[in-house]
């Protein structure tokens, strides 16, 4: 059994698909099925093939981009292969270019919250879901739904749609090495910086926060897939906080992830739309208090006021109160 992974983004860079789609690469070859990756994106400039984790990796260029893209000539990997499993949460340019390369193939798909991520382009979106979904993703021999509300929301457009949400290796940050205390000042994000994600909003907590009086303190890991780095970083300088907000703008090694997070108690996302929220697992697999939006389906797995703090961003008092008093928890 061979089985080709077709994503939009791939390790090194860290987010919630690429570190999906590795561990499920890593996980099928340690049970003998080997796996490998077709990196599809217009971040690729030109076709290259390399290893990563001992599997084949093509990186090839998606024109012009990761909505309406052309990826010519991929049929000749995709025809190697038995099963093609399409990491593509807009179901629009990757699935569209295996469905016409591929056509003889078993294909399954992974919805990773479909493109609801924002309010952005809502009549493109409607249309999209209107009238191009459907027959999309009829051409999946499988659906596989990361969350409820995935299954939920395709269910209405294809009846083969299964509820497999993410698994996540949590081993790997369970053996994070703290090496004393770290106070609860201390927060970290990591995964990819794009909009839906709003790294704005965090620099705004932070400011919020030490005008009250309290020492936070914040790390920023991940690669800048909208184009934000200029923006963020003119934000912390305007609000006076270089030196308390590092920003890293790329997405570290393993090695130095682990090392970050030893160097912090909290983890902290705004992120407006999670299909599963992978890091947030990951954040609590190495001890971290969690800070996140109230909503489906990260409050499944943060109770508000016992493993972390559930808000809104807004900035209200009551906001306050509850991240001061999640300031005030001892160090272990």
């Amino acid at each position: 059994m061979k089985v080709l992974h077709v994503t939009p983004a791939y390790f090194p860079v860290i987010g919630g698909i690429e570190t999906l789609v590795r561990e499920l690469v890593l996980q099928l070859r340690r049970n003998g099925i080997v796996a490998d990756v077709l990196h599809a994106s217009p971040v690729n400039k030109k076709r290259s093939q390399e290893y990563v984790d001992e599997s084949t990796v093509w990186r090839v260029p998606l024109f012009p981009n990761r909505l309406i893209g052309v990826a010519p000539g991929i049929g000749s990997i995709l025809s190697t292969y038995d099963v093609i499993h399409v990491h593509d949460p807009q179901a629009m340019a990757l699935s569209v270019n295996v469905i016409a390369q591929a056509k003889d193939k078993k294909k399954v798909l992974s919805t990773h919250g479909g493109y609801f991520h924002t309010h952005n382009f809502p009549l493109m979106k409607k249309l999209h879901w209107g009238l191009l979904a459907g027959p999309i993703l009829k051409h999946y021999d499988d659906v596989l739904a990361s969350s409820v509300g995935d299954r939920d929301t395709f269910k209405a457009k294809v009846p083969n749609v299964k509820l497999v949400s993410n698994g996540v290796n949590v081993s790997k940050f369970a053996s994070v090495n703290y090496r004393g205390a770290v106070p609860a000042t201390r927060w970290i994000y990591w995964g990819r910086i794009s909009q839906n994600k709003r790294i704005d909003l965090l620099v705004d907590t932070v400011k919020r926060m030490r005008d009250a009086g309290l020492d936070v303190r914040l790390t920023v890991a991940g690669q800048d897939f909208d184009g934000l780095l200029p923006s963020l970083r003119d934000k912390v300088s305007g609000y006076g906080l270089n030196e308390y907000i590092r920003i890293l703008g790329k997405s570290p090694s393993d090695a130095d992830l682990l090392k970050e997070i030893a160097a912090h108690s909290v983890f902290i996302t705004a992120s407006e739309h999670e299909g599963f929220g992978i890091s947030i697992i990951e954040a609590m697999a190495a001890g971290l208090l969690v800070i996140c939006r109230n909503m489906s389906p990260i409050n499944t797995f943060v109770t508000d006021g016992e493993n972390g703090r559930l808000i809104d961003f807004s900035g209200s008092p009551t906001e306050l109160a509850a991240l001061k008093s999640l300031c005030s928890v001892s160090p272990d």
